[in-house]
């Protein structure tokens, strides 16, 4: 599993994170549990009303085609703690 992870980084790396770059997008690892990826879309593909579309035709598909053993890429589409963070407190200064 560990080594899955190196070879998925070096997919986001070389052929994931150039393509959401050019939109000022990027891609975190949330988690890799029984094959499946989980990940969160940042940057301005965030917020992206695409980032489903994005998910499944650009990140999957690459992953996919890899055959190195991961069976779904799912995104997270929860607001991150950090985010939630600032919201507190800019509420709490109202």
């Amino acid at each position: 599993m560990e080594k899955n992870m190196e070879i998925i980084e070096k997919i986001l790396k070389e052929k994931v994170r150039p393509i959401l770059n050019e939109h000022r997008g990027d891609i975190k690892i949330i988690s890799y549990k029984s094959n499946i990826l989980t990940i969160k879309l940042i940057g301005s593909c965030s917020g992206c009303s695409e980032a489903t579309a994005t998910t499944e035709h650009i990140v999957k598909k690459i992953i996919l085609e890899e055959n190195i053993g991961v069976l779904d890429v799912i995104l997270d589409t929860g607001v991150s703690d950090d985010l939630m963070d600032m919201a507190r407190q800019l509420l709490s200064k109202k």
